[in-house]
């Protein structure tokens, strides 16, 4: 009997320590800078707003259109959004570790590829 109290005891304790290490899921909202193909000369402003696991917000294209931003965290750490302006829309997958730093990949135009980043203001 004893031992499957301990048994008992040791299951809960691993499931409760799991559970505390689970990487809390970061929060996007607030003031960004997205910078495509790694290029410090092609950098466009956002804003996002967080809540539920989905994120939207406003980025800001060179022509100065303010483009609505859709997007969710498809786990604590994996962003995936996008952004539609008027002439062309972008889809952009990424993962984060920090809440500073957003690196990924984007298609635009529908066949355009590159790799993007975005940094916290």
């Amino acid at each position: 009997m004893k031992s499957c109290f301990a048994a008992a005891l040791l299951s809960v304790f691993i499931a409760c320590t799991a559970l505390a290490q689970t990487t809390p899921q970061v929060d996007l909202s607030g003031s960004w800078t997205f910078m495509w193909g790694n290029d410090p000369a092609n950098k466009n402003p956002a804003e996002l707003k967080q809540g539920a696991g989905t994120f939207t917000g406003t980025y800001i294209n060179d022509a100065k259109d303010k483009c609505p931003i859709a997007g969710r965290m498809s786990s604590p750490t994996r962003v995936s959004m996008t952004i539609v302006c008027p002439k062309w829309e972008i889809k952009a997958d990424g993962s984060t570790t920090d809440a500073r730093t957003v690196v990924g990949n984007y298609t635009a135009y529908g066949n355009s590829k590159g790799a993007f980043q975005m940094v916290r203001n």
